[in-house]
């Protein structure tokens, strides 16, 4: 992409040249990043609002495959931010920091893909992650995308009805999750959302194959009195996350999907009624992250950003994850 907008003229430049110049544009943003193939070569934006004709939709790079997580992570790599730090991740306690390369990311995350490719699923499946802001969430969302599977965050301070919901909509195959989480001076017990809303979906014939929980408490307790917390599993359905990753390979190709296939799912507010699955598709989300990151927030290189977005909005899924990896960036 261009270097950083200097003045508000070259702003304006690059401002009319995305509407007088659409395709140019678009396609000259699409060049920075990899495409295994490259579908209608004449046109990067195809739509129909008339719907007398045809059904309405926008398909942007439509028949081109691209993987979003080989771009976010994999792509950086080669250009030489192996060792730049994706991540530095602050618990509620200070004293509890961790730090993250691209190279160790891509690790962390292609054993996860293999997890999830252990327990049977395949493009198009979906998963459900019910987690708080931690680094485990980022590499489940990567690690789903790598293998060309759906995925939808769902904010840990809700109910199990809303959970379910979501497993239900998106035919969840495996939740991950944690056994707790701590939020303004309180523990919310995770666990016991998650068995009723595993529950509920039983109740409407739908049943998944694994629940994955990330040890929140692992690097120490947050109150003396949690210092010996524990859940009860279901051996026929729970897994420990660590356990998990222990036992899984770094080495996992990524699965080349189309340009339209969908890349995530985030429900609406529900102020109107029942909340509304609204899908993303992979390559114009990847694309637009990476554009508005870079001139929205005139990113240069080296900089790092801080976003308090939780990572089950949007705001939080495009700054912490699509935006900033996009464009190699370091994000706390």
């Amino acid at each position: 992409m261009d270097t950083e907008i200097k003045t508000i003229d070259h702003y304006k430049r690059l401002y009319e040249e995305s509407f007088i110049n659409s395709d140019h544009f678009w396609r000259q943003m699409c060049q920075h990043f990899q495409w295994q193939t490259i579908g209608n070569k004449s046109s990067v934006l195809s739509y129909n609002w008339d719907t007398s004709s045809a059904p309405i939709g926008v398909h942007f790079m439509s028949g081109s495959q691209t993987n979003v997580c080989y771009n976010l992570i994999d792509r950086n790599i080669s250009l030489g931010f192996g060792d730049r730090i994706a991540y530095h991740w602050v618990g509620h306690e200070f004293e509890l920091k961790k730090s993250l390369t691209y190279l160790e990311l891509r690790d962390k995350v292609c054993k996860f893909a293999n997890v999830l490719r252990g327990f049977g699923l395949r493009k198009g499946d979906a998963i459900v992650n019910y987690l708080p802001d931690v680094l485990q969430t980022v590499v489940s969302m990567l690690a789903a995308i790598r293998l060309g599977l759906v995925y939808a965050n769902t904010f840990p301070g809700y109910s199990a009805q809303c959970l379910a919901e979501r497993m239900l909509d998106l035919k969840c195959q495996v939740l991950v999750t944690s056994d707790v989480y701590y939020s303004y001076k309180s523990f919310n017990d995770l666990k016991r959302y998650s068995d009723q809303a595993i529950d509920i979906c039983r109740q409407n014939n739908h049943e998944i194959k694994a629940r994955i929980f990330v040890k929140y408490l692992s690097d120490g307790s947050y109150e003396q009195s949690m210092k010996d917390y524990s859940i009860d599993l279901d051996p026929k359905l729970d897994h420990w996350w660590h356990e998990l990753m222990d036992n899984s390979d770094t080495d996992c190709p990524p699965v080349w999907v189309d340009s339209e296939d969908p890349l995530f799912v985030i429900f609406s507010s529900g102020s109107t009624g029942k909340q509304k699955a609204i899908v993303h598709t992979s390559g114009g989300l990847m694309v637009l992250s990476a554009l508005v990151f870079k001139y929205a927030f005139n990113y240069s290189d080296g900089d790092v950003l801080y976003c308090s977005g939780c990572l089950g909005w949007i705001t939080g899924q495009f700054s912490h994850v699509y935006g900033s990896l996009a464009n190699a960036a370091t994000v706390v």
